[in-house]
């Protein structure tokens, strides 16, 4: 009973002070990014957990309609992510939306971690925030057979290469290590919320 309400404690003190880091800096970061006219003074919010964790087509879904809402609002779209990750083809969709919105974007890996596509997704956003103790990486393909449920790793450069130049492109448009974005997929590399801020 106390952790739980310690923990409650520590999460409502994050979520306060992410609201004051959001209020304080978003308008001098993203003066440039004015929709018709006008600041953006609000949010949209959209968390991605289970048992809706996994990143498919439905979660793409919902986050692009939920981007897309934001967008038509003129408002800050925040999505807070705890997956252990999913489909490349859904995490490439989720992540091109992101890179190419027009307003800003807020990544939240929130209560334990964003793994592999969950890593991808929130690659490209304008700030990205991760709880203390979270996990974040493990970006190397697997395959599994779903028969026998065998999972492979895949090595093979040219599945790689196009993984990690678009990682490239995430990681770039915000100021991100690129060098650590390329061991999560080359070594599966995983950082834990202090080295993701050191890095």
């Amino acid at each position: 009973m106390r952790g739980s309400l310690r923990r409650s404690r520590l999460q409502l003190f994050f979520i306060f002070s992410m609201a004051i880091l959001t209020v304080l800096i978003l308008p001098s970061v993203f003066t440039s990014r004015v929709v018709s006219g006008e600041r953006i003074s609000s949010a949209v919010m959209l968390t991605i957990e289970a048992p809706w964790d996994t990143i498919d087509d439905g979660v793409k879904e919902c986050f692009l309609d939920a981007l897309r809402y934001a967008e038509f609002q003129g408002k800050v779209f925040i999505y807070r992510v705890d997956s252990y990750g999913g489909y490349l083809d859904a995490g490439f969709e989720i992540g091109d939306a992101v890179l190419n919105a027009e307003i800003p974007t807020i990544a939240y890996v929130h209560r334990n971690k964003a793994l592999s596509a969950g890593t991808l997704i929130i690659l490209p956003s304008d700030i990205l925030a991760v709880q203390k103790y979270s996990i974040i990486g493990a970006m190397q393909p697997v395959t599994v057979n779903p028969v026998t449920g065998e999972i492979v790793y895949i090595n093979e450069s040219k599945v790689l290469n196009p993984i990690i130049k678009r990682a490239e492109a995430y990681s770039h448009r915000a100021g991100r290590n690129f060098t650590a974005v390329e061991l999560f997929i080359r070594q599966a590399l995983v950082f834990n919320s202090t080295e993701a801020i050191l890095n």
